[in-house]
């Protein structure tokens, strides 16, 4: 079993491996070649038979993988943020494939501007059967689309406008050193650890912690209002109404269907007071900010990465075997990073994409988060494998679906993990479901609501300082916390490390995969014959857009009645917990 990447074998020898310049000449050369073919031969503008033959070469060179290198840098740089090295040859090649793509990006822009009757023929011509879904999108996206040379711009100048701030402020993030009476521990870590520590000792950290972030938020204010006023910019430009309309757009969602996520959500921010009021009587002490997420025991069961293993191989593969096949085949390729180590990025996540290995990051500690995140990032490999079964036009899925699967699969390991515990874990056990549906649904709907006053803020002010920032966020957190937890302005400066509020509005995927996967689990368990359902979803990949693939396994989203159903599940397990700690 490996515990560490295995980029040497999967991707590139080092840095000066000669294979790196190759594959990025290759993409240009692709880029060139077909942009050389198609600036010259127009018929794929009205002829179906010219249109299937360029997208059919589109798709083949998809399955080249000419992204490795870029992936191969990104990877290089998640295990050693001080790498400068790396972060200087990432910058000329990211500059050198927006150019190359710049080359092609007429294609899409002339398509997208076919006149309605020319769209019908296409959508309807039998030869392009297989594209359909990937045209009706285009079609229906490209009122949002610039001209050419516009575009162009765009894309050049989109990593010195938001890419190098955010790099700049993760890259400064993971390389802060903490101080603390144990000893200083970088700012990531100092993240990780904290829930694990004693009241005394996790208050010193948090305190700590909270000098740190505060000694950055000037910068960090400038970054935010800098990246917020570029997606405010770009989204004039390109006509969209809201400053959340690109992302849910982007994820395939319908706009109606998040809007109802985001009320019936907020409306039932009760239930987390519930929650929180239950924990706080059962510690017996009034809980503040850093205490949230905090055991209430100590589990008896240990939580090593070798057992993880054991537990959530065994629960994937009583889903379907290919699952469990698929993880083991992970740990062989030295496809998970496991352990924290200095300069490493915190947390965690699965990245993929056509024709690469899919490669999961971790931040293990043997506790029980630990465990769990375990299989929520597994969650998201195998949905990354069984989209594999799609074209390369397909094989990609939007995030709102991704985060179903993943928090599926968390709900498979934790009715495992159930059967497995000793009487005395239970209750944990249910405290830390509750604690992350609570974190996952009703925090990330915060989060959402706190990014949708910000951007408007920004917009109407021209700029937001840190303090304000930070207050607005405060006001956010005691809206869903309630009463039984103290929450300070010091706390709302936790939006500079919560790095998903760069990635504008991603938050609401979390809540949204996060109730719907629970109506999901709620039909595995009642019928195990279900789980061949739940392949059907994993194999659409982006065949179609997020609510028809649920829609199409027997979920509804009218009236916002998948939500309340998770909703109500939730509910539930509140009230088991209520009455477990009287």
């Amino acid at each position: 079993m490996k515990t560490n990447w295995d980029l040497e074998n999967l991707y590139y020898k080092n840095l000066e491996d000669p294979q790196i310049e190759k594959d990025m000449e290759a993409f240009e050369g692709s880029q060139e070649s077909f942009a050389k073919k198609y600036t010259e031969d127009k018929s794929f503008l009205t002829d179906p038979k010219a249109l299937k033959e360029a997208l059919d070469l589109q798709e083949e060179e998809a399955k080249k993988a000419f992204v490795k290198p870029l992936y191969y840098l990104f990877f290089v740089r998640d295990l050693d943020a001080t790498n400068t090295k790396a972060l200087a040859l990432e910058s000329k090649l990211s500059e050198r494939y927006t150019k190359a793509g710049n080359k092609t990006l007429f294609f899409g822009v002339e398509l997208g501007a076919a006149s309605k009757e020319q769209q019908e023929i296409f959508l309807n011509a039998p030869e392009l059967e297989h594209y359909k879904y990937y045209l009706k999108e285009l079609f229906e996206n490209a009122q949002f689309t610039l001209s050419e040379k516009e575009e162009k711009i765009l894309s050049l100048k989109s990593d010195v406008s938001r890419g190098r701030w955010v790099s700049m402020v993760s890259t400064i993030e993971a390389k802060k050193m903490v101080p603390f009476s144990d000893g200083d521990l970088p700012l990531p870590e100092a993240l990780e650890q904290l829930n694990k520590l004693p009241k005394e000792k996790r208050r010193e950290l948090w305190a700590n912690i909270v000098a740190v972030l505060k000694d950055m938020g000037e910068m960090s204010a400038h970054e935010m209002n800098a990246v917020i006023s570029n997606h405010k910019i770009n989204g004039e430009l390109r006509g969209y109404k809201t400053p959340e309309e690109p992302t849910v757009r982007g994820n395939e969602n319908r706009q109606e269907v998040i809007d109802s996520l985001a009320d019936t959500v907020t409306k039932a921010f009760s239930l987390s007071h519930r929650f929180y009021a239950a924990k706080a009587k059962y510690l017996g002490e009034e809980l503040r900010y850093e205490d949230k997420n905090i055991d209430i025991g100590k589990f008896s069961t240990e939580f090593s990465f070798e057992k993880s293993i054991e537990l959530v191989k065994d629960a994937f593969g009583e889903v379907n075997p290919l699952y469990a096949e698929t993880f083991q085949r992970f740990l062989d390729n030295g496809q998970i990073d496991v352990y924290p180590k200095k300069g490493k990025s915190g947390g965690a996540f699965c990245a993929h994409s056509v024709g690469i290995p899919t490669m999961l990051l971790l931040n293990h500690v043997d506790n029980l988060r630990s465990f769990e995140t375990l299989a929520h990032e597994m969650g998201h490999a195998i949905h990354s494998e069984r989209s594999k079964t799609q074209s390369p036009m397909y094989e990609g899925y939007s995030t709102a679906v991704a985060e179903t699967a993943s928090t599926f699969f968390e709900a498979v390991v934790r009715e495992k993990l159930l059967q497995e515990l000793p009487e005395e874990d239970k209750l944990l056990l249910l405290h830390n479901s509750i604690q992350n549906d609570i974190s996952s649904i009703s925090r990330q709907t915060t989060f959402y609501n706190f990014e949708r006053e910000l951007h408007a803020k920004i917009r109407e002010d021209g700029f937001v300082g840190e303090e304000d920032i930070a207050k607005m966020l405060t006001k956010h957190l005691k809206d869903q916390l309630g009463d039984a937890v103290s929450v300070s302005d010091d706390d709302g400066y936790s939006y500079i490390y919560i790095s998903h509020f760069r990635n504008f509005f991603y938050v609401y995927t979390y809540t949204y995969g996060q109730l719907v996967s629970r109506a999901l689990f709620a039909r595995y368990k009642k019928d195990k014959e279900y789980a061949k359902q739940i392949d059907t979803f994993l194999t659409s990949g982006g065949s179609m857009p997020a609510e028809e693939i649920f829609e199409n396994i027997g979920l509804s989203f009218k009236d916002g009645e998948v939500f309340k159903e998770g909703l109500k599940a939730l509910e539930e397990d509140i009230e088991a917990f209520e009455k477990a700690v009287k």
